[in-house]
């Protein structure tokens, strides 16, 4: 077997005090090669940032861990394109900072990577809710054409957007988003790496998983928004989404806009908004006779508004 390349971990945190001892349990089980890891803090109030210089000092001869501390909050879309760009591996892995990784997996994929030409290698992911263990996979992609692809990765089907489920390799983002940072947002940041590497790279996915996570009903993406809220979420998704493809194709511009108005649409039934409903129709969506059936449901007023 090829020596394993270097791996640069990226974990992203904010007030993730309690959770850095994750790290530690994994570099106690690590036992293939000094890894490099940034951790990159986004203005904790907490006392994440004193833990991340404790682990940083106990590591300090056995592995490369490095930190960059924001001043401010900024979304975790500019925490990874700092990692990034200090970032010396070969290939690159991001994790959300209360996330534990799982060695096995990571080791699988840190495998594939450096004995291959892949970009990217996908695992899978275990979620653990209400004391349930839940597994979730990836189906491999065969023969399907760029434009079904592009419209299954924006609506997540069949779809891992978990952080820390890719390892991408950097050569590759340079590639494939030449400017070596993903588009600022507060969040999305996933699409901006499965898109161009799903699209124009060579991935490989595996059945092994490579982060555990837990469900806390205090989470960002669990929170309740209002419509107006949602509304301009999906907006901020298209921008994601055109600026996550270099030399973007009119064809897969209009898929974007497409998806969006679908989303819309949804969101117009969801809170029987009629107004949205109606400008979401105008521009158009993929199902006319869908698009129709949720219009009457709305206008003819037996939508239940509970």
């Amino acid at each position: 077997m090829a020596e394993l390349k270097q791996l640069t971990i990226a974990v992203t945190t904010y007030n993730s005090e309690k959770y850095i001892k994750f790290y530690d349990e994994f570099l106690k089980t690590w036992s293939f090669g000094k890894l490099e890891i940034i951790f990159v803090d986004d203005a904790s109030t907490d006392r994440t940032q004193q833990e991340i210089q404790k682990l940083e000092n106990k590591y300090l001869n056995s592995h490369i861990i490095k930190h960059i501390f924001h001043a401010e909050n900024t979304g975790i879309s500019k925490s990874v394109n700092d990692a990034l760009e200090v970032a010396t591996g070969d290939f690159f892995l991001q994790n959300d900072g209360d996330d534990f990784l799982l060695v096995d997996g990571i080791r699988e994929m840190l495998d594939i990577m450096s004995n291959t030409d892949f970009d990217m290698v996908q695992a899978g992911v275990q979620t653990i809710e209400n004391n349930q263990l839940y597994q979730k996979n990836v189906t491999e992609f065969n023969n399907i054409r760029s434009d079904t692809l592009l419209k299954k990765i924006l609506i997540g089907e069949n779809v891992i957007f978990q952080p820390g489920s890719r390892m991408i390799r950097l050569s590759s983002v340079q590639r494939l988003i030449p400017s070596g940072k993903i588009y600022p947002s507060k969040e999305g940041q996933n699409w901006q790496i499965l898109i161009p590497l799903c699209l124009h790279g060579k991935v490989k996915y595996i059945k092994n998983s490579s982060v555990s996570i837990t469900v806390r009903s205090d989470s960002h993406s669990r929170s309740e928004r209002s419509l107006n809220e949602l509304v301009e979420r999906t907006h901020e998704f298209l921008n994601i989404w055109i600026n996550s493809v270099v030399d973007l194709s009119n064809h897969e511009r209009r898929i974007m806009v497409q998806i969006m108005n679908d989303m819309l649409l949804n969101l117009a039934y969801r809170f029987g908004n009629r107004h949205l409903a109606v400008t979401s129709f105008v521009r158009g969506s993929k199902s006319f006779k869908s698009s129709v059936k949720l219009l009457i449901t709305l206008f003819g007023g037996r939508r239940s508004e509970g």
